[in-house]
C-alpha cells in the first residue's frame, strides 16, 4: 500500500467482508466516529493509533516490511504458476491451491 486511499480500501474490504458496521468499530474502539470515517474513507491523515485499532477491529495486523518483501509477493501473485504450493500466509487465508 503506498497510499491512504489504497490503505482505507483494504481496511473497508476488510470490514465488509465481517459484516461489521462502522458503529461498532467506534463503540469497540472507544475512538471519535469522524477519526473512524476519516481513516475507512482514506480522506484524512489518521493517528498511528487509530489504524491500529481499526486495523484490529476488522481483523487485520499492520506490518512494515521491506518494500522489497512486498514487491516480491506482488509479483508471485501475478505470476503464480498452476500447481503451486501454498505459503503458510494463504493457507491461513483459506486459498486453495491451483
Amino acid at each position: 500500500m503506498k497510499t491512504p486511499a489504497e490503505l482505507a480500501s483494504s481496511l473497508e474490504a476488510a470490514r465488509a467482508a465481517r459484516r461489521i458496521k462502522r458503529q461498532d468499530i467506534v463503540a469497540r474502539t472507544g475512538l471519535n466516529h469522524l477519526s473512524v470515517r476519516g481513516l475507512l474513507d482514506g480522506n484524512k491523515d489518521s493517528r498511528i493509533s487509530t489504524l491500529l485499532a481499526v486495523a484490529n477491529e476488522v481483523g487485520l495486523e499492520v506490518m512494515l516490511i521491506p518494500k522489497e518483501v512486498s514487491q516480491a509477493m506482488q509479483s508471485a501473485d501475478a505470476v503464480r504458476p498452476s500447481g503451486s504450493i501454498l505459503s503458510v500466509v494463504d493457507a491461513a487465508l483459506g486459498k486453495k491451491a491451483d
